[in-house]
Parts: structure tokens; sequence; C-alpha cells
């Protein structure tokens, strides 16, 4: 039995919630097995939290650490949807975030 879009469209959600980002700043679609993602990411959690209390003296330092954490989280966020039965592939437009082969994500723009 195969997966509908439908169905994958949730299962990327819920992976989306796991990762803390927020589902509201992201369009999420799923056409004949191809995850459409693009948006904006932003985490509110706990690590993103101590990372601008303690960086607030840098903002060049507090970019940098939280680059390296949203770089982890959408390393994550791929490695997870194209594990999913029934994904094809995956295509991304991240808001200040380009996926490159070869380099994985990196930031465009200081964001």
């Amino acid at each position: 039995m195969s997966i509908s879009d439908f169905q994958l469209t949730s299962m990327i959600r819920r992976v989306i919630v796991s990762l803390g980002l927020q589902t509201s700043l992201l369009d999420i679609t799923v056409i004949n097995g191809v995850a459409y993602i693009k948006g904006k990411i932003e985490r509110q959690d706990v690590t993103i939290m101590k990372i601008r209390r303690d960086y607030a003296f840098s903002q060049e330092m507090m970019q940098e650490k939280l680059s390296h954490e949203y770089r982890y989280t959408l390393e994550a966020l791929d490695r997870q949807i194209r594990a999913m039965p029934g994904i094809h592939g995956a295509v991304y437009k991240i808001k200040d975030w380009e996926r490159r082969i070869g380099k994985g994500w990196i930031r465009t723009h200081g964001g």
C-alpha cells in the first residue's frame, strides 16, 4: 500500500515539530512523493534562548553559534525526510539558507 501525499505531508509536519521548528513559518507540500518546503526556519527552544543570552555581548559570535545550530537542524530535517518511505526527493527554499552539493547547508545571508 502506497502512502498518500497528504499522509506524507502530515509525517513531515511531525518531524518539523519534533525538531522544534515553527510550522507556521513553513509551507509544506508533497506532490507525487517529492517534498517541497519553503519559508523561514525559526526555533524558540531552550538551546536557542541560551545562545542568545550567553553571546549577547557579540552579535557576530551569536550569529556563528546560531548558524551552527540551525545547520544541524536542517541536516537532521533533510535526513529524516529523505528516509521516509514514499518520499522520492526533497526541494527546499529556506530563507537565508541554501543546500549545496558536497557542502551541505550554507547560510546565504547574515539573517
